[in-house]
């Protein structure tokens, strides 16, 4: 499918390293997701990646590699099962210790997210200018 995305017509496309990835493939498929963007032909649209939750194994590592490795191709970070406001200002402080060089606006999402429950959802959105 992520082949197909340089091809798509689409205001928006999210990329899910949550819910459609198995616990034995989140590794590999965040090594994926960041070669298709650095090495496909541009995507038309915004690009947001859903990332782990932070408190999960996963979720510091996809914020760092994602940002490190494809942080100017990508929109938006869905940040996934956000409780507190504090979750959000603990990926901005990561994102200052990775010397992120664009503006970061962050929003607590309290609408429910594409999974049947209400969980809130937090998004921390930006590109850089270069």
């Amino acid at each position: 499918m992520l082949a197909k995305v340089g091809g798509l017509r689409a205001d928006e496309i999210v990329i899910d390293l949550e819910d459609s990835v198995t616990a034995g493939a989140k590794a590999e498929a965040r090594d994926l997701v960041c070669r298709m963007l650095t090495e496909a032909r541009p995507i038309p649209g915004l690009v947001a990646v859903r990332v782990n939750a932070l408190d999960s194994p996963w979720g510091r590592a996809d914020v760092a590699e994602l940002v490190e490795r494809a942080g100017s191709i990508i929109d938006s970070l869905v940040v996934p099962k956000v409780e507190r406001a504090e979750d959000l200002q603990d990926i901005e402080q990561a994102l200052d210790v990775l010397q992120v060089l664009c503006p970061l606006y962050l929003r607590h999402d309290q609408r429910a997210s594409s999974r049947t429950t209400q969980e809130p959802t937090g998004t921390i959105t930006g590109r850089s200018s270069s």
